[in-house]
C-alpha cells in the first residue's frame, strides 16, 4: 500500500492518495470468496460445491463491492495512525478508480485536520506571579458563625426578613446584560443578610424579603480586579436562627473529639488553610494555561470551532431553565468557547512532544487515595473507579496535574501572599 499526504486547497486540508496493489489484494479476495462459497446455497447444488466461475458471476460484485468498503476503512485507518494526522471530522473520498477483480484500488481521502500548534519555546524559562491566600481570624470566627447557624433552633419567618436573617432560594448569575449564565445556578441554597458579600446595598435589597419574591442583586466583586456580581435569588424561604453560645460546651457540641474552644478553632483553621490551598492550585493553573493562550498564536479552524458551539447549544436548549435563542448562547459562548479549544489543543501538542503519560502505577495510586478515606471494601470501591465512565476523568485528571507539573518546572515563580482580608473575604458567598 502506498499512501501520500499532501496539502490541501485551504488550511488544514489534507489530501490523501492511496494505491492499494492488487497484488496484496487478491489473498483478502480469495479469503472473502472462500468463506462465502462455503456458505451459499444454490439450487443443484451442495453447500460449499457450487462451481467457482458460477459463484462468481453471480455473487462476485457484491463480494468486490464489500471487499472495497473494507479496504478504504483499513486505509484509511493505517492513514491515520502512520502520519499523525487528527481528522477534526470524517474524511471524505473524493475520487476512486474504477475497482474490480485483477485491478489495483486507487483513490483519495481529503479530510480537515487539527492545524498545528506552535507552542512558544516555554523551556527558555518564563516568569509568572502565583498567589498565596491565607486565613485570618476572622475567617475562623465567620466560620464558627456557620456552626452556630448548624446547631441553631430554627423559626419560619413570614412577616419579612430582617438583619442576620437567613433566605433560602434558588440563585441565578446573571449576565452584565441580566440575562442568565447558562449553567451557572445554584438550588436550595442559604444567603445570610448582612454575611459578607450579602452586607451594605445587597443586604439593604434582602431586607423584607418574603416567600415567592424575586430579588435581583448588583455587587461589587470582593477582588477588586475582578467584574461585579450579577444574580438573581427566587426566595423560598426566610429562617430566624437561634444561636448557641461560642463556648466550651459549644466546641464539645460540635466535635466531641476535641479537648477545648482552642483546639477546634485550630481544626477550622486547617480546613479553611486546606480549602484556600485548592484555590491557590486552581487559580495557578489557570494562569498557566492563560499565558501558554496568550503566547500560542495558531487559528482554529472554523469547522472545529463550529462543532464545538453546537455542542454548547445543545446542552443549554436541553435545560428548559434557559430560554434563550441560539445566537444569544452563540453569542455569550464564542470567546470562550476558542480560548477552551486553544488550551485544549496546546496541551494536547505539549502532551504528544514531552511523551507524557498515565501509568498503571500513577492510576492505582490515585485509586488508593481516593478511597483511603471512604468506609467499606477498599478493593470493592476501586473496582467501580476502574469502570470505564470514571476511569477516563481519573486518568485526564492525572494527566493534566503532570503537564502542570512539567509546565512549572521551567517557571520563575515569583510569590505573592495576599490574606482573604485583601481578597474581600474567603467566606462571603451563599452556603
Amino acid at each position: 500500500m502506498e499512501i501520500k499526504v499532501n496539502a490541501g486547497s485551504v488550511e488544514n486540508e489534507r489530501k490523501i492518495e492511496i494505491n492499494i496493489p492488487w497484488v496484496e489484494i487478491e489473498p483478502k479476495y480469495t479469503k472473502k470468496m472462500n468463506d462465502a462459497r462455503k456458505k451459499v446455497k444454490m439450487p443443484g447444488f451442495r453447500p460449499g460445491k457450487v462451481p467457482k466461475a458460477l459463484f462468481e458471476k453471480q455473487y462476485g460484485p457484491s463480494i468486490v463491492a464489500e471487499l472495497m468498503d473494507q479496504l478504504i476503512q483499513e486505509a484509511y485507518i493505517k492513514t491515520l495512525d502512520d502520519n499523525d494526522l487528527e481528522p477534526i471530522e470524517q474524511g471524505r473520498i473524493d475520487n476512486i478508480d474504477v475497482f474490480d477483480v485483477g485491478r489495483d484500488l486507487n483513490f483519495s481521502i481529503v479530510m480537515e485536520v487539527e492545524p498545528t500548534v506552535p507552542v512558544f519555546n516555554y523551556k527558555k524559562g518564563f516568569s509568572l506571579t502565583k498567589k498565596l491566600f491565607t486565613p485570618t481570624e476572622d475567617d475562623v470566627n465567620h466560620a464558627l458563625g456557620h456552626l452556630q447557624e448548624q446547631h441553631a433552633t430554627v423559626t419560619p419567618i413570614e412577616d419579612g426578613a430582617k438583619n442576620d436573617d437567613l433566605i433560602q432560594g434558588d440563585i441565578q448569575y446573571l449576565n452584565e446584560d441580566g440575562s442568565p449564565i447558562e449553567g451557572d445556578r445554584l438550588e436550595n441554597r442559604y444567603v445570610k443578610i448582612g454575611d459578607g458579600i450579602f452586607g451594605a446595598d445587597a443586604g439593604d435589597q434582602l431586607m423584607g424579603a418574603k416567600i415567592d419574591d424575586e430579588i435581583v442583586l448588583n455587587i461589587p466583586n470582593p477582588e477588586k480586579d475582578k467584574p461585579a456580581l450579577h444574580m438573581a435569588i427566587s426566595v423560598k424561604g426566610v429562617e430566624r436562627h437561634d444561636l448557641p453560645e461560642i463556648d466550651e460546651d459549644f466546641a464539645k457540641l460540635v466535635n466531641p473529639d476535641v479537648e477545648n474552644l482552642e483546639a477546634l478553632k485550630g481544626d477550622i483553621l486547617k480546613d479553611i488553610q486546606a480549602q484556600l490551598d485548592n484555590d491557590v492550585r486552581r487559580t495557578w493553573n489557570q494562569d498557566i494555561a492563560e499565558y501558554f493562550v496568550t503566547n500560542t498564536n495558531f487559528d482554529i479552524p472554523k469547522k472545529m470551532l463550529e462543532e464545538y458551539i453546537q455542542r454548547i447549544i445543545a446542552q443549554v436548549k436541553n435545560d428548559a431553565r434557559n430560554p434563550v435563542t441560539e445566537e444569544e448562547i452563540r453569542e455569550r459562548n464564542q470567546a470562550k468557547s476558542e480560548w477552551e479549544l486553544r488550551w485544549y489543543l496546546i496541551k494536547k501538542e505539549i502532551v504528544k512532544i514531552e511523551n507524557i503519560d498515565v501509568t498503571t502505577v500513577d492510576f492505582e495510586a490515585k485509586l488508593d487515595e481516593l478511597v483511603a478515606q471512604m468506609p467499606g471494601d477498599k478493593e470493592q470501591m476501586k473496582k467501580f473507579y476502574r469502570e470505564k465512565q470514571y476511569s477516563g476523568q481519573i486518568r485526564e485528571d492525572l494527566l493534566e496535574a503532570k503537564l502542570f507539573a512539567h509546565i512549572e518546572s521551567f517557571i520563575k515563580i515569583k510569590e505573592k501572599t495576599v490574606s482573604t482580608k485583601e481578597m474581600g473575604g474567603y467566606h462571603g458567598h451563599a452556603h
